[in-house]
């Protein structure tokens, strides 16, 4: 009866004591698999999380730094574009501008300078040519006049080319004042023949034509040494031929066509 009690006794307490180890041991069981498996948990949990967030923030980052870094760019772009494109293009622009206005005004002006000047030479060309038609048509008449009034008799000549020399240097009609419209190449030019009248000489009224206008002078047929022609406003001797410029040809200036179209003699 003893033993029975006795195995008893000890058969609860090896219970009690399988209980308690195992209570024990299933604790500590829990808390080193808690945490083991805590700590390999959030290993992946972590890295799986990473994985995850980044992708998905690469993507939100991604999509949201292009549309920001494209607006601000497409602005920056723009604006530099802008300002080269319109330095660039007004540099194009002004010159093909300046070239075609440049082209366009040169022919207006030029059609608008040509009809005035033509205006302008024809009505001056035409009271240039009446006034020294009237004048050489007066002093043909005039010398006409003389020479039925007087007779045939009237002493006139062809002087030497020292005689016609002589004559130029003493007359003074060069001394006169060229004033335009009022004292003008034909002007001279009958004063001087005139002159040369008035001393015996026969000396020949020149009426010059040009493109644009006409002139006067005078001449003498010398007996020695053939035809010379006098510049009456400066006493020069001149060359005249038809084709030459009469300016030009004989040393002096001129900004106009002066070719000796064709000229007439007045004895």
């Amino acid at each position: 009866m003893r033993r029975s009690i006795l195995a008893a006794i000890m058969l609860l307490t090896l219970l009690i004591a399988a209980y308690c180890g195992y209570n024990i041991g299933s604790i500590k069981g829990y808390e080193t698999g808690y945490k083991v498996g805590y700590e390999t948990g959030h290993t992946y949990g972590n890295q799986t999380g990473f994985a995850q967030g980044y992708l998905i923030g690469l993507f939100h980052g991604n999509e949201t730094g292009f549309n920001i870094g494209f607006k601000y760019g497409n602005s920056s772009g723009y604006s530099l574009g802008y300002e080269r494109g319109h330095s660039v293009g007004y540099e194009i622009g002004y010159s093909i501008g300046f070239r075609d206005g440049n082209s366009t005004g040169f022919n207006l002006g030029y059609n608008l300078g040509y009809e005035d000047g033509y205006s302008h030479g024809f009505r001056t060309g035409n009271l240039t040519s009446f006034s020294i038609g009237y004048n050489l048509g007066y002093e043909a008449g005039y010398l006409q006049g003389v020479i039925d009034g007087a007779g045939r008799g009237f002493t006139i000549r062809d002087p030497t080319y020292k005689e016609a020399m002589t004559f130029i240097e003493i007359d003074q009609t060069d001394k006169n004042k060229y004033i335009e419209g009022v004292y003008t190449c034909i002007n001279f030019a009958a004063d001087f023949k005139m002159n040369a009248f008035n001393s015996g000489y026969k000396c020949g009224l020149v009426y010059i034509e040009f493109p644009s206008g006409a002139h006067a002078l005078v001449c003498f047929n010398t007996i020695d040494k053939g035809l010379i022609f006098i510049e009456p406003q400066t006493d020069s001797t001149m060359r005249v031929e038809v084709g030459i410029h009469y300016w030009r040809d004989n040393g002096y200036l001129c900004p106009w066509d002066d070719t000796i179209i064709r000229y007439i003699i007045i004895w």
